[in-house]
């Protein structure tokens, strides 16, 4: 994490509580300005939900 981006990634249980998940950042104080620049989500070798997460600060 700098000033201007955030980058996180991680493992879930389903695919479909990923994008619940993020709905909730509306409600942190430290992501409000940021965009989403990128948004994956996939599986792993071993058929885990895996996804990165890109966010930037927004210019004023």
């Amino acid at each position: 994490m700098t000033h201007d981006t955030l980058d996180m990634s991680g493992l879930a249980r389903n695919a479909n509580v990923v994008p619940n998940w993020i709905g909730q950042f509306k409600n942190e104080l430290n992501l409000v300005g940021r965009s989403f620049e990128k948004l994956k989500i996939g599986r792993n070798d071993q058929d885990v939900v895996t996804f990165e997460l890109s966010t930037r600060r927004e210019s004023k």
